[in-house]
C-alpha cells in the first residue's frame, strides 16, 4: 500500500456509515448509532495517519472530517435528534439543505462569501473538537461542519 500512498497527492476520505464509538471512547453510544464497517474504520485510520505523518493533504467530507476529529482526540454526537435541540434537518429523505457560516481568519474566506449553502446527509457530528483542529464553519445551530488542521492541511467540509 505504501507505494501507492507515496505517490498521492491527496488522500480524501469520505462519506458513509457511522464511525465506531470505540474510536472516540464512548462505546456507550453504540445503540443510538447506526451501521457500521469495523474494516472500513481500520484502513481509513491507517490513512489518516499517513497521510498526518507524512503531511498530505487531507480532505475528509462528512464522516470524513468527523473520523479525523474521532481519530486525534475528539469526540462525535452519536445522533444528532437525538442529542441536540435544532430545527435545521442535518439528514433527511428530502431536503436537507441549509446555511453555514465561516469561521473569520480561515482557508473559506478565500471564498469571498459570508454563507455557504450545503445538503447535509448527516446524523452525527462532532462534539468535542480535538486539539490538532479549528472550527471554521457552523450551521446556524452551531453544529461544526467543516474543520481545518491546525498545520499546513485543510479538512473540507461534509
Amino acid at each position: 500500500m505504501n507505494f501507492f500512498l507515496e505517490h498521492a497527492s491527496a488522500i480524501v476520505i469520505g462519506g458513509g456509515e457511522d464511525i465506531h464509538p470505540s474510536i472516540y471512547g464512548k462505546n456507550e453510544y453504540v445503540e443510538v448509532c447506526g451501521a457500521f464497517d469495523l474494516f472500513r474504520d481500520s484502513i481509513e485510520i491507517l490513512l489518516i495517519n499517513y497521510a498526518l505523518y507524512n503531511k498530505v493533504p487531507l480532505p475528509g467530507i462528512c464522516r470524513g472530517h468527523q473520523i479525523m476529529n474521532a481519530l486525534t482526540g475528539g469526540t462525535l454526537i452519536p445522533d444528532i435528534p437525538s442529542f441536540l435541540e435544532t430545527n435545521i434537518q442535518h439528514r433527511s429523505n428530502s431536503d436537507s439543505a441549509h446555511v453555514i457560516l465561516f469561521s473569520t481568519n480561515c482557508y473559506l474566506n478565500q471564498l469571498e462569501l459570508d454563507t455557504l449553502w450545503v445538503n447535509s446527509r448527516h446524523h452525527q457530528c462532532v462534539d468535542q473538537l480535538s486539539p490538532k483542529f479549528n472550527a471554521i464553519a457552523f450551521s446556524p445551530d452551531n453544529i461544526v461542519e467543516s474543520i481545518q488542521i491546525k498545520t499546513n492541511f485543510h479538512i473540507l467540509t461534509q
